[in-house]
């Protein structure tokens, strides 16, 4: 098994080379952050819950023809950027998820797919016809068995590298690939960007089988920033100038931030927790939570034995989740100086309290310790969500996932994530978090010069009216956490 991973390792490695057929000069990508709802407490409990729980119960799913490792693409709403693809180019609103590869679009002969988004606009099609630079990926094609971990079954001479992916509520969607030119933007000075233009394999989906309707009936299509050679970091990052790294910072008060490719120079992140290895996930070893100053150690496997908990950092969860032993623990431990608070269940899943103090005074931080002496605080302004009656609930939930072990994981989201820079670095396979005030902006590193060029996505001056029209993209391309205000339900 491993010499076959190897094999397809370095097949990779080949394929990825072909992939970038024009010059890309600078060394990183950047994107201007904005949350749908203006910031985590603009929505609901129920709401956030139910996107958490249909993301779980989506990365859980089965799949036809596996695409990029885990093929999985996350149902309920996250980050969106509009996109220029083609010749001449046609704008795209893709949704971004840290937790899956594939990149694809809705395809112009596509079956079922809606024809008004949800945010208000008309949707956009991908027509490979229309476009003087599209290109079909063929099943004989090295970037094929890079998607689908291996030769392509029954492949015949000039047939499509198609694809089928099932998820875990039945729904289904499925296509081809080809690779066209996409736009980008890159930093190339102070509060200024250019043009990046780079030929990416995508797919077009053209069928949508059984599914309710998602917050995915929103966008026009996914943008993937897995870990696998098919995703589109992995395809960028063989420019000899593009790193292999990504970072995102969130402002969890107002719900703006800041998503860039690339290495960033300040603030700098000087502890990184290594990547548990052959997990679909970004996922790191979390092995001690302190609960305002009492510690307590976290262990595995049979009767508790082995020390620390795999935890998934996922940008597109809302809140936290946790085994059972250790939720009732970290309840226990917060609750611990406040014995007159009398909880309440809410919601029929949310532990809610009355209270008229100053929470962000009066209760505790809760610091995770990860392997490598990462750490992440997490302070009560931030796990304390209010509610309309005025009273406060805890943000962590119980991870109730069982299969494949998944609820034995514990799960950080936005929640613990805003107002920190989070820097996934693909070529250490590690991950860092530091403390920051997104609103003040990041300084990204230009690989030529070594120089850190400050971006902050409100001071970002527009394109030229005639740059703006060729590309159809602005300079930074605005994203908007989507929140899905539809409540699904999921049996695991």
């Amino acid at each position: 098994m491993y010499q076959r991973r190897d094999a397809f390792m370095l097949l990779g490695l080949l394929i990825c080379i072909t992939l970038l057929t024009e010059a890309i000069v600078e060394g990183n990508v950047v994107f201007n952050v904005q949350h749908k709802f203006g910031g985590l407490r603009r929505a609901t409990l129920g709401d956030l819950k139910a996107h958490d729980m249909l993301r779980h119960g989506r990365s859980l799913a089965s799949v036809d023809m596996p695409v990029g490792g885990d093929a999985k693409f996350t149902a309920a709403g996250l980050y969106y950027t509009q996109m220029a693809i083609g010749t001449p180019t046609k704008d795209f609103h893709l949704q971004i998820d840290t937790g899956s590869n594939l990149m694809w679009v809705n395809s112009a002969g596509c079956e079922e797919c809606p024809k008004k988004s949800q945010l208000g606009f008309d949707h956009a099609f991908f027509d490979e016809k229309a476009s003087s630079t599209s290109k079909p990926v063929t099943c004989d094609q090295q970037f094929c068995a890079i998607a689908h971990n291996g030769p392509y079954t029954n492949c015949t001479p000039n047939a499509a590298c198609e694809y089928v992916t099932t998820y875990a509520d039945g729904s289904q969607i499925g296509g081809y690939f080809v690779k066209d030119s996409i736009r980008f933007d890159q930093l190339s000075a102070d509060f200024k960007t250019k043009s990046l233009v780079a030929n990416i394999s995508f797919g077009c989906s053209s069928k949508k089988g059984k599914s309710a309707e998602t917050s995915t009936d929103s966008v026009d299509g996914i943008i993937g920033f897995g870990q696998d050679n098919s995703s589109v970091i992995s395809q960028l990052s063989m420019s000899t100038k593009i790193s292999k790294v990504f970072s995102h910072c969130f402002d969890g008060k107002n719900g703006g931030g800041i998503f860039a490719i690339g290495d960033v120079s300040d603030p700098a992140v000087k502890n990184m927790s290594a990547l548990v290895p052959n997990t679909p996930h970004y996922t790191i070893t979390m092995m001690t939570i302190n609960v305002g100053g009492k510690e307590f150690e976290l262990n595995k496997g049979f009767f508790g034995i082995g020390s620390g908990i795999d935890t998934v950092i996922d940008s597109g969860a809302t809140l936290a989740f946790f085994p059972e032993a250790i939720y009732k623990e970290l309840i226990e431990k917060i609750m611990d100086a406040h014995d007159d608070v009398k909880t309440y269940t809410y919601e029929q899943q949310f532990t809610c309290f009355p209270y008229k103090g100053d929470v962000s005074k009066d209760f505790p931080l809760v610091t995770f310790n990860f392997e490598d002496s990462l750490t992440i605080k997490v302070y009560a302004s931030e796990y304390l969500i209010q509610i309309k009656n005025g009273d406060w609930c805890l943000g962590w939930q119980m991870n109730n996932m069982k299969p494949n072990n998944e609820g034995d994981t514990i799960l950080l989201g936005d929640l613990a994530l805003a107002n920190k820079l989070v820097t996934y670095n693909l070529e250490k396979q590690a991950i860092g978090v530091t403390e920051h005030d997104c609103t003040k902006g990041i300084k990204i590193k230009d690989v030529e010069t070594g120089a850190g060029y400050e971006l902050k996505g409100a001071n970002i001056s527009p394109p030229s009216s005639s740059a703006s029209k060729q590309h159809g993209l602005n300079l930074v391309v605005t994203l908007s956490f989507i929140i899905s205000a539809m409540l699904y339900h999921f049996t695991v």
